[in-house]
């Protein structure tokens, strides 16, 4: 009698199993957001250990693969800028943009040609302020000295880091701007019209 219960009891187990994998194939919005809740509430009852525990998962990613962190620190700086400007697109660069931008540019600097050490920015070519995208086609990767100097200036001429001091000229009306960009998103491989 004791093992035909058992038998039974683990028929019902395996069933019951069975039925919630269902429900929640079926109902991922409610789960997911009783999971939120869930989360938020475990987070708010006690913020100080939450927060130590968020800290120390960061230390741990940074310590063993930190790419994907700053990567991902990058997108959301420019994403946030984006917003900010009004510039915001929903067609934003990704980690997959920033390695087939390393690949293309050989490991050298957009603008002043130099082999990036280890360390680089992701640039717009045409900046935020100034009315670029944050799309693929209007990123590169420069070197940390290269894109500090330029800030938010224009770099008329690809290659020779000549930065172009007049902040006046409008996107519209500078030639200059309209061909840089035209020869960046050709070597992207993106159509532009000029």
């Amino acid at each position: 009698m004791y093992n035909k219960r058992h038998e039974n009891m683990d028929e019902t187990r395996r069933k019951g199993r069975e039925e919630q994998r269902l429900f929640r194939q079926r109902n991922k919005d409610k789960v997911n957001a009783k999971g939120r809740i869930r989360r938020a509430i475990a987070y708010w009852s006690d913020v100080a250990t939450s927060r130590l525990k968020g800290r120390e998962k960061y230390k741990r990613q940074m310590a063993t693969n930190p790419q994907p962190l700053r990567d991902k620190g990058i997108r959301n700086n420019a994403k946030r800028k984006a917003i900010l400007l009004g510039t915001a697109t929903s067609n934003n660069f990704t980690t997959q943009d920033v390695e087939a931008h390393l690949k293309m540019q050989k490991g050298k600097c957009w603008w002043c040609g130099k082999k990036l050490k280890g360390k680089y920015h992701v640039d717009h070519r045409i900046p935020l302020s100034r009315g670029g995208d944050n799309s693929a086609r209007n990123i590169c990767i420069s070197c940390p000295s290269c894109n500090t100097s330029k800030n938010d200036n224009y770099i008329t001429n690809i290659g020779t880091n000549n930065i172009n001091n007049n902040n006046n000229n409008d996107i519209n009306n500078s030639s200059n701007i309209r061909n840089t960009y035209t020869t960046a998103a050709a070597i992207v491989g993106a159509t532009t019209t000029t």
